[in-house]
């Protein structure tokens, strides 16, 4: 059992595979007057138990799992974006969440703006309006040629 104890002390160690403070990507942020990216952290530190002849750089796999391809503002900071796991010949050895990085205030008039846009794209909006627009041109037109007429009227016993 000591020499077990010894050859694990010697051969194996806690190794930290990426760093807690390490940007993982940065996601675009809509509705924000002051940011259009956020970057985004791990949770925690990812480690892992490994024997120490392992070369990190090429033997441990990350994989991103994002759950957003943009983020929609408000969010607080520590917001939840996804996953980032860590791999070893197949192995998981550690996962840790995603995290955003800060707190971002949405603006109120570009919420608005985006609203209205996906309103007056919508069939249901523009088939009524046109026909509207339809029917206040062919108002104008009809009643404007009789007051035409009346003007030439009211000129000639003058």
């Amino acid at each position: 059992a000591k020499n077990t104890l010894r050859y694990a002390l010697v051969n194996f160690s806690v190794i930290k595979l990426k760093s807690q403070k390490a940007i993982i990507t940065s996601l675009p942020v809509k509705f924000s007057a002051t940011d259009d990216k956020v970057n985004v952290k791990m949770s925690k530190e990812l480690s892992s138990l490994m024997y120490s002849g392992v070369d990190l750089n090429k033997e441990i796999e990350f994989v991103t799992e994002l759950d957003y391809e943009v983020l929609d503002a408000p969010f607080d900071e520590g917001h939840k974006v996804g996953k980032i796991k860590a791999y070893y010949n197949g192995n998981l050895l550690d996962e840790a969440d995603l995290i955003t990085e800060k707190a971002i205030d949405s603006h109120g008039f570009l919420i608005f703006m985006y609203h209205m846009k996906k309103l007056t794209q919508n069939p249901l909006f523009i088939i009524p309006l046109l026909l509207a627009i339809g029917a206040f041109v062919y108002y104008k037109i009809k009643t404007s040629g009789g007051r035409k007429k009346e003007k030439r009227r009211r000129r000639r016993y003058y």
